[in-house]
This record gives structure tokens, C-alpha cells and sequence, in this order.
């Protein structure tokens, strides 16, 4: 029996963003989210909607930087996003 995926969409985007430089292109990080959640069908809507919910929770801090080419910037690096970043690689190896 295969071993499911648990990852939340809301987590992963999380661990996907934490991941992508300064500026990133928004299609970039849905394909993380994807792979991270092994879900490759999840629509763009959904990952992007967590990543307005987690933006206004606190969580992160980006601005769209140009809507025409859909490049996000971060203002920020939250106080989390390395520890999340180091316990994602834990779990993986």
C-alpha cells in the first residue's frame, strides 16, 4: 500500500514560498505546491488563495510586484520561514 501525502495545501505553500528568492514568479511557486502536496492538479486558485489567507494572517509579508508578469516580491522574511525551511529537509532525508 502506497503511503498518502498529508501535506496541507495551506503548509505547503508555505514551505514552497519560504523556499523561492526575493522575487519569484507566482506560476513558480505553484508548481512547488504541487509537488510538495503531490497533487499535481490542484488549480492555481486554490494555492493562490491560501497564499492571500497566510498574507493576511501575518504569516507573510509580499507585495505583487509587476500584476502584467505575476512577479511577487517579499517585503519580509518571517521569523519562521528558516526553521520551517531546516524541518521540511529534516523530514525529507
Amino acid at each position: 500500500m502506497e503511503k498518502e501525502n498529508k501535506m496541507t495545501v495551506g503548509y505547503a505553500t508555505r514551505i514552497a514560498y519560504n523556499e523561492m528568492g526575493v522575487e519569484f514568479h507566482i506560476l513558480n511557486l505553484v508548481r512547488r505546491v504541487r509537488e510538495i502536496t503531490e497533487r499535481p492538479h490542484l488549480t492555481d486558485g486554490t494555492i493562490t488563495r491560501q497564499l492571500r489567507k497566510l498574507r493576511e494572517y501575518g504569516v507573510l509579508d509580499y507585495e505583487i510586484a509587476n500584476q502584467r508578469k505575476a512577479i511577487y516580491r517579499k517585503q519580509k522574511e518571517t521569523p519562521e520561514a528558516k526553521n520551517q525551511l531546516n524541518l521540511f529537509k529534516e523530514l525529507l532525508i
